[in-house]
């Protein structure tokens, strides 16, 4: 044998490797994903008699973010390839309607966002599945799947974030702890926008409108973890009803931030159905209220008394330091996105 020749478009053209190669198989590149190739290879000996061909149809695999860049930061494998997932949005200042911020933000009834965080078990625990908000920065923010408990947002009536025991208390103390040290230690500390927003203010604001409201408080507190804004929820809706008239409330005038029509609750993944749900925001209408997203959709105010008012789940959200890499999987339920 003198030569070795291989073909991936049924033999239209070959490429050639001599004996004297230190090895005799063949990589082929430049190939696209969920693509069929019609696999051709023979040698050739020092004659110039070739063998028989053989052949092999292959269907490649669909590209998936970690299959295309394993081993990159995920911030720069998500942002560099964000075309490969059509629920990953590119926030530029072209997006109609969007947040302008140059974000990357996932968007749509259940998108495949799911990230395995606290275990390295080839199966991933219920309780370790996580889902990727966006990419700000360069850093991925997460929210757990499911809720941590219900909780009162602090125990006294003035709502601040920087004494809440929601806070203090639960999420930077007892379930960050619990974490451990090498999984809290993937978490970066990061200045959380934490100031009121006057929810009255903001009726009938679509969710451009609300992260250019949050956008400009300028209260902040730094900590490893926080909870969702307002805009996260609003953008995790479909597109369309980023500039709808549905996701304005069907009366303006009760003061309540619009998303309680059914169409857009049910294409919005980050919407947990049936329960109330707090958010980071305190409500600067009253001093003891903070911004809720309500069972049917809706962001609306309620109290926070300790002693005499609802406990509602919370959803322990942050960011992931610059340094987080990207190992495997394809970000399905069943199989999320291992890290390292």
């Amino acid at each position: 044998i003198a030569k070795y020749m291989f073909s991936s478009n049924g033999g239209s053209t070959w490429t050639t490797k001599t004996t004297s190669a230190t090895t005799s198989s063949h990589t082929f590149t430049g190939l696209s994903g969920g693509t069929t190739y019609s696999i051709r290879v023979k040698v050739v000996d020092s004659g110039g008699k070739e063998s028989t061909v053989v052949s092999k149809s292959i269907t490649t695999d669909v590209a998936t973010l970690a299959a295309t860049c394993a081993g990159q930061t995920m911030s720069t494998c998500f942002k560099n390839n964000y075309t490969l997932d059509d629920s990953l949005y590119y926030h530029s200042d072209s997006l109609a309607y969007g947040a302008g911020d140059y974000s990357y933000r996932y968007a749509g009834a259940n998108p495949n966002n799911y990230v395995c965080f606290g275990s390295t078990a080839t199966t991933c625990p219920s309780n370790n599945l996580y889902r990727i908000i966006g990419i700000f920065g360069n850093q991925v923010k997460l929210i757990k799947n499911t809720s941590i408990g219900d909780y009162y947002w602090a125990s006294y009536v003035t709502a601040v974030w920087s004494e809440s025991s929601l806070n203090t208390n639960i999420l930077n103390g007892t379930y960050l702890s619990g974490l451990g040290t090498t999984w809290s230690n993937k978490i970066a500390t990061t200045s959380w926008i934490v100031g009121s927003l006057n929810i009255e203010d903001a009726t009938c604001l679509l969710p451009q409108e609300v992260y250019n409201m949050e956008s400009r408080i300028t209260t902040t507190y730094n900590a490893k973890v926080g909870l969702m804004y307002l805009n996260d929820y609003l953008f995790s809706a479909y597109p369309d009803a980023w500039s709808s008239a549905d996701m304005r409330d069907f009366n303006c005038s009760d003061g309540r931030l619009a998303y309680n029509d059914s169409t857009i609750t049910a294409n919005n993944w980050l919407h947990y159905a049936g329960r109330y749900e707090w958010t980071i925001r305190p409500d600067s209408s009253w001093s003891n209220a903070v911004c809720l997203f309500y069972p049917d959709g809706r962001v609306d105010s309620g109290k926070t008394y300790a002693v005499d008012d609802e406990m509602y789940i919370s959803r322990p959200t942050f960011y992931l330091n610059s340094t987080v890499t990207l190992l495997s999987g394809t970000g399905t339920q069943s199989n999320p996105y291992q890290i390292s």
